[in-house]
């Protein structure tokens, strides 16, 4: 599954942009977890860049380390050509998941997956807000968090 969050930055970043959907100035989590939740692969930009966009980034980056993938479940912020790309060049189909047309909240089949990762981030106060001067650093808290999260489930 792959998605994206929004979350506030500092003065201090080095660039970060303006979400203009969410209302947030800061930088966008682009994540890609499996089955269980687990980050396979982050990819941290400005707030401004559009999910489909730098989709092609962190596919990219996450074929080259799990090619046996088949089926990547994503949100309707990632229709379009994205879909065609990635069959073409990973022979991998993605399913996109869109809103069902009933009132109220629903929960939307697989998603909650990856929505339960994002609300993992928020047990580490150093995820809630990004501290970090560099995209690389944000990145790196997210595989240390998730690190410790998955050492926590083998004692």
């Amino acid at each position: 599954m792959i998605d994206s969050q929004s979350v506030k930055t500092t003065e201090l970043a080095e660039s970060r942009g303006f979400d203009g959907y969410k209302r947030i100035k800061g930088h966008k989590r682009h994540v890609a977890v499996d089955v269980l939740g687990i980050p396979l692969m982050v990819k941290v930009t400005d707030a401004n860049a559009s999910d489909s966009k730098s989709a092609y980034d962190l596919l990219e980056s996450m074929f080259f380390w799990f090619f046996s993938i088949q089926l990547i479940w994503a949100d309707g912020g990632y229709t379009g050509d994205l879909s065609l790309w990635v069959w073409n060049r990973f022979q991998c189909e993605l399913e996109i998941t869109l809103n069902l047309q009933g009132t109220g909240f629903e929960v939307l089949p697989k998603r909650w997956i990856i929505e339960r990762t994002f609300s993992w981030f928020g047990w580490y106060r150093r995820l809630n807000m990004d501290y970090e001067r560099k995209t690389q650093n944000s990145e790196n808290m997210i595989y240390i968090a998730m690190i410790r999260l998955m050492l926590k489930r083998i004692k």
